[in-house]
């Protein structure tokens, strides 16, 4: 996903709402394209576009390395994403860097993790 720069969440109204769907779009369309490497650091993800991203993972294959850091990953995206990766086996190396995860979320990936 490009960059964002400037303003707070939520400061450019509208816009912000169709950049935002540009990006996930671009995310999903990278996965779909066989990348082996993303990175979503930093792009104020919302649990919806961490789920989309999860759904996408189990039934992706090309995908090695996946950063989420700097963003917020609520219990509900974590288990998502947790789910993904206990039908994924591609993923090697899962960055979740200020998540602000808990214990128990931290635990549920790291299980699924086991499988890759």
């Amino acid at each position: 996903m490009p960059p964002t720069s400037g303003g707070g969440r939520g400061s450019g109204g509208a816009n912000d709402d169709g950049a935002a769907a540009t990006a996930k779009h671009d995310v999903l369309a990278q996965l779909a394209s066989g990348a082996t490497e993303l990175s979503v650091c930093r792009k104020r993800s919302t649990a919806n576009d961490l789920r989309a991203l999860a759904d996408a993972l189990k039934t992706n294959s090309s995908l090695k390395k996946l950063a989420i850091c700097y963003n917020g990953l609520g219990v509900d995206s974590a288990r998502a994403l947790a789910d993904a990766l206990n039908i994924n086996t591609s993923l090697i190396k899962l960055d979740l860097t200020y998540t602000g995860l808990g214990d128990d979320s931290v635990r549920a990936l790291a299980d699924a993790l086991k499988t890759n």
